[in-house]
């Protein structure tokens, strides 16, 4: 990445900051900082993964396999996932907490 900034500063003391990218200038005094954004982490990516689940009583049954999906984007240490259940397999709830 390119970042080139120039500042200038005029006899009034305004600066004035030129950028292809986001700056931070903070003037005191004399003293003008520009400070320039960090590095970029990785590019988010989705992954799919095998949903478990069941009861702690009687299991449900179906006519096949279960129909469940998932997936998830992880962003440092944000986690945003995705579950999808398809019932039209679902034979029976069977019964106790899920």
């Amino acid at each position: 990445m390119t970042n080139t900034v120039n500042v200038t500063e005029t006899v009034n003391s305004i600066v004035t900051v030129e950028s292809d990218n986001s700056v931070t200038v903070t003037q005191t005094d004399n003293a003008v900082t520009v400070q320039t954004p960090g590095p970029q982490g990785p590019a988010p990516t989705t992954e799919t993964y095998t949903v478990g689940g069941g009861t702690a009583g009687t299991q449900p049954t179906f006519s096949g396999d279960p129909l469940f999906t998932g997936q998830y984007v992880r962003v440092g240490d944000l986690v945003h996932f995705e579950i999808q259940v398809d019932f039209d397999n679902i034979e029976t709830f069977g019964s106790g907490q899920y």
